[in-house]
């Protein structure tokens, strides 16, 4: 079945004029397709979109133990539905990658809570673990935000990128860009602030973000899958 799905994938994308994962490729056309409304265009965004939403659910149903073949081919069609339809009138063809992304996991989701409510889980059967993100995900998350990092000014972008995209200590930024540690970390806490502003990052974190970028995923005492925001990226606390 893996090897069958996986052919139908690769079937599909040789017919595409770039890689799946070419991101600014699939965003090009789509936003020349929106300006100048052309239909190799269009059908080449639809193409993209498709390949994107089988890739998606593909990975994520390998890791379903308790769904079936006619599961995936009802995510598939209304993930391939919900896009289809909503190409139109996308607002910001700019991030039209981000909303394909951030619309398959919105029907996961919502089909994860449907499941739960419809099924009887016998006691012997262990719950099904929070499916790991697929690399397609990942890729690109941290073209997202990398892209909005940046676009910050260049003092606290160097700053940002070393610790949000490098794991770097902030004593070691201190360190390579001659500042004092109380600088660099108001710094980044600047360069934080303009990213929780930033509309492409926001919308992955509603959609939910990748483990590269997020924390460990936990299931709640109400079933809901939860995980961590980045460092500093995550919704203000509300005041006390």
């Amino acid at each position: 079945m893996a090897r069958d799905r996986s052919s139908r994938l690769q079937d599909l994308a040789r017919h595409l004029p770039y890689a799946v994962d070419d991101f600014d490729a699939a965003r090009e056309t789509f936003v020349r397709w929106r300006a100048e409304g052309r239909e190799a265009d269009r059908e080449t965004a639809q193409l993209w979109a498709y390949c994107y939403v089988l890739w998606y659910f593909y990975g994520k149903f390998a890791r379903e133990r308790t769904s079936g073949a006619s599961d995936l081919d009802g995510v598939i069609e209304r993930a391939t539905r919900r896009v289809l339809r909503s190409m139109p009138t996308v607002r910001d063809p700019e991030r039209f990658p981000q909303f394909v992304s951030v619309l398959c996991r919105n029907v996961l989701y919502t089909y994860r809570q449907r499941r739960r409510e419809t099924v009887e889980m016998e006691d012997h059967v262990a719950p099904v673990a929070p499916a790991e993100p697929g690399d397609l995900d990942r890729v690109l998350v941290r073209r997202v935000v990398a892209r909005a990092v940046e676009a910050l000014p260049p003092a606290i972008s160097e700053v940002v990128r070393m610790r949000l995209l490098e794991k770097r200590s902030y004593q070691d930024i201190a360190e390579a860009t001659g500042r004092s540690l109380a600088t660099t970390r108001t710094y980044y806490s600047k360069a934080i602030a303009r990213l929780r502003e930033d509309p492409d990052l926001l919308a992955l974190h509603l959609g939910g973000l990748p483990e590269d970028y997020a924390g460990e995923p936990s299931v709640e005492g109400d079933g809901k899958v939860r995980s961590d925001p980045p460092e500093g990226l995550g919704p203000r606390s509300p005041s006390p």
